[in-house]
Parts: C-alpha cells; structure tokens; sequence
C-alpha cells in the first residue's frame, strides 16, 4: 500500500490549461455547442459528432496544407491516393 501511496504523490498535477485535450473541448465548447438548446440526448449526440468530424477534417486539412512534398521519399506526397 505505501508503494502504492508513493507512486499517486510523486505524480505532477498540471494546470487544465496545458493539457492539449482540455484546450480542444474547450475549443469546441466555445466553437460550436455553447448558447445551444438541444432537443434530446440523441441531439445531442449527432452535435458532438458533427462537430468532432468537422474539427478532424479541419485539422486533416491542416496537416495537408503544411505537409512536405515527400519528395525524398519516392516522390509520392502525402495527399496522393495509391
């Protein structure tokens, strides 16, 4: 048990803020599902998966737009289907 005890205090508390996936629901809460009125669980279900597709593209896109050519690695780039 003391073992146990040492190992849950020697672990560090960070701030919400630095953690990555706190800023992206905090991104999403304020983006996209604040000042909504949903109509049932299953709304708002739909919402968060419409959002969370919408922010994953947007972030594919993203990543695309900034990739390398590839070039050094058989010419293929990232974006080409083969």
């Amino acid at each position: 048990m003391a073992c146990f005890q040492e190992a849950a205090g020697a672990r560090q508390h960070y701030p919400r803020e630095l953690n990555p996936v706190e800023n992206i629901w905090q991104f999403i809460r304020d983006n996209w599902l604040s000042n909504r009125v949903f109509k049932s669980y299953d709304d708002i279900l739909d919402h968060c998966c419409f959002v969370w597709n919408k922010l994953t593209m947007a972030f594919i896109g993203l990543v695309l737009l900034h990739a390398p050519c590839g070039e050094g690695e058989g010419g293929a780039h990232l974006w080409e289907v083969t």
